[in-house]
């Protein structure tokens, strides 16, 4: 059922996590397991460019991980202490896919048909969402602020992909979460630690922003209610047990959010 501009949407496929039609002709990843090999991390060398492209690219715009956590994960998933969190494995190939996605989208504009010395392969971007899909699925009953981030991760990616579908299928499901742990509502009346409140409000934020963008492109309403936020903007500081600062990044999610309203006005 075609419900806005570039979304169809099948109600079978509202509630549970979204499932790759077979005739779409793209690996299948419902027989993975945790004793496949396919879950096997690319080079760490290879994996290092991606992570360094993703934080130089997509982080400044949309802040929702903390790198020197994240970094410490990354290391730790190249020996035995790897993660068996969902939300973080979810995340790391997730940051895999939307930067392999970007060297795809680079070589493509600048018409080079051969691989990027050191790079994956053109393809390998869809197996590294696969692999994040699998992890995702298991995030559908356990509704936090962590597996959050891995939901506007997953956006990003369905945005670079231009599926519509599969972005309002994950941003229904983070609009809800969002609501769920109080992000729209003020930090300061939490009384939580200053990274937390600060990764609160960024990662609501950056939901925000791609909520606006993203209703303006299929012409559908926004999920956030701008009459029920009251949460306060992300901090435009520094400190060094943050490291998560950036003055470009953080300048142009606030004049992202002045470009929104004005989207919001134009649409309505």
């Amino acid at each position: 059922m075609q419900i806005a501009k570039n979304v169809n949407v099948e109600f079978d496929e509202v509630l549970p996590f979204f499932k790759q039609s077979p005739s779409d002709g793209v690996e299948d990843d419902s027989d993975l397991t945790d004793s496949n090999t396919s879950f096997a991390l690319p080079s760490k060398s290879s994996a290092e460019k991606l992570v360094d492209s993703f934080f130089n690219t997509w982080h400044p715009l949309f802040p929702v991980l903390h790198r020197p956590s994240f970094q410490w994960d990354f290391e730790a998933g190249y020996t035995e202490k790897a993660s068996q969190d969902p939300a973080q494995m979810a995340q790391m190939w997730l940051v895999l896919a939307i930067a392999a996605k970007d060297t795809v989208s680079k070589v493509c504009t600048s018409h080079h048909h051969t691989d990027i010395k050191g790079s994956e392969g053109p393809e390998d971007h869809v197996k590294f969402f696969l692999r994040a899909r699998y992890f995702l699925r298991q995030l559908q009953w356990e509704p936090s602020v962590h597996a959050l981030k891995a939901l506007i991760l997953a956006q990003i990616y369905a945005f670079q992909e231009e599926n519509y579908d599969l972005l309002w299928h994950y941003k229904t499901i983070a609009v809800g979460w969002a609501y769920q742990h109080g992000l729209h509502r003020s930090q300061k009346k939490m009384k939580l630690g200053p990274l937390t409140t600060e990764m609160r409000k960024r990662v609501f934020w950056s939901l925000y922003v791609l909520d606006t963008f993203s209703s303006a492109i299929v012409g559908l309403p926004k999920m956030l209610d701008d009459n029920q936020i009251d949460t306060e903007f992300p901090s435009d500081l520094y400190h060094p047990f943050f490291q998560i600062w950036l003055m470009t990044g953080m300048t142009i999610l606030l004049q992202k959010w002045d470009f929104c309203q004005l989207l919001q006005e134009t649409f309505r």
